[in-house]
């Protein structure tokens, strides 16, 4: 155990030492002198400025490129030109810790610095998305829109032409696109990439009540609405559009209310089924003859449909393009 004295003696040299130490806290230490030069002349893309853009100093450029926060103190306010002198920058960077280092301004006594070029806003790039979705759409291209836009970095265009931009569109367009956004007056370079979620809003007929498979389909049970065909089109499905209801057709599947219609939820109406007599026409440029044959397969009026004539082993496939007519070309 120790001694009450001891125990004394230990506390007090623990005072001590938490003295000395938040003492040495609370003394500046020196940082350690850097000359960095300055230039006469600077460029930048945006109304900010950063240090980078105004030194020739490697080890600057390295340390911006990390923490643009820490470089970038200055702006170019409404103008796009502004001079700065030495002495105002200097009094800046007196503020800001460089890791230790105190940077002290050589070289020019004044640095001009001009905004050569500017970002695209996110209005920009979606107007000429759309102009070209829609020409890409033909006809359709009324209903052409962007539903989300997200630019993969910043894209700047230069303030000597602010219009020679333009966007590549994909072939073939789709719900979920990668454009290319290049400049019309260096070569068609690319100036950056966007990602965007398209949409085509168009007129398609849309189900008022749930139909049910085998239900004969009837033009009152629909109605038409706006929908965004492209993300019909994503899933491997096409909407049918306005004035283009499908005749003669039934439920394939269960429809349900407020769904599209599509190709994929209908079947035609077989007009004939294996067994059933038909009359064949065969034709030619110059013959026409009729004979009766028996269909080897059920057939909506359109399809395809293999004949077997009764008075000879033979066969011939032709469409049948009305009630039992089965049309052949010789």
């Amino acid at each position: 155990m120790l001694s009450g004295k001891l125990l004394v003696a230990v506390g007090v040299l623990i005072a001590a030492l938490a003295t000395f130490t938040s003492a040495i806290a609370d003394t500046a230490m020196p940082g350690i002198e850097r000359d960095v030069t300055l230039r006469e002349k600077a460029e930048t893309w945006s109304p900010t400025v950063c240090l980078q853009d105004l030194v020739e100093d490697g080890w600057i450029q390295g340390r911006c490129a990390v923490d643009r926060g820490l470089c970038c103190k200055w702006t170019l306010g409404t103008e796009r030109a502004r001079t700065f002198t030495r002495a105002e920058l200097q009094r800046e960077l007196a503020r800001t810790s460089f890791s230790g280092f105190d940077l002290k301004l050589k070289g020019a006594e004044r640095v001009a610095v001009t905004q050569t070029r500017r970002e695209l806003t996110t209005a920009e790039l979606q107007a000429k998305i759309i102009a070209a979705a829609a020409a890409r759409f033909g006809d359709d291209g009324r209903g052409a829109g962007v539903a989300s836009l997200k630019a993969q970095a910043p894209i700047y265009v230069s303030l000597a032409d602010e219009s020679a931009w333009d966007v590549i569109v994909p072939e073939p367009l789709l719900e979920h696109a990668s454009i290319k956004v290049v400049s019309t007056a260096e070569g068609g370079q690319a100036l950056g990439w966007v990602q965007a979620t398209l949409r085509l809003d168009a007129d398609v007929y849309v189900a008022r009540k749930t139909v049910h498979p085998g239900d004969l389909l009837k033009p009152e049970d629909f109605e038409v609405r706006k929908a965004n065909v492209l993300a019909a089109q994503a899933s491997g499905q096409t909407a049918f559009r306005k004035e283009q209801f499908p005749e003669a057709v039934r439920a394939k599947t269960t429809i349900l209310a407020g769904q599209p219609l599509t190709p994929a939820t209908i079947e035609r109406i077989p007009m004939v089924r294996l067994g059933d007599t038909v009359t064949l026409i065969l034709r030619s440029d110059s013959l026409k003859i009729s004979t009766k044959g028996v269909v080897q397969g059920a057939a909506a009026i359109g399809d395809m449909v293999t004949v077997q004539l009764q008075r000879y082993n033979r066969t011939f496939r032709g469409r049948l393009i009305e009630g039992r007519l089965v049309e052949v070309w010789l």
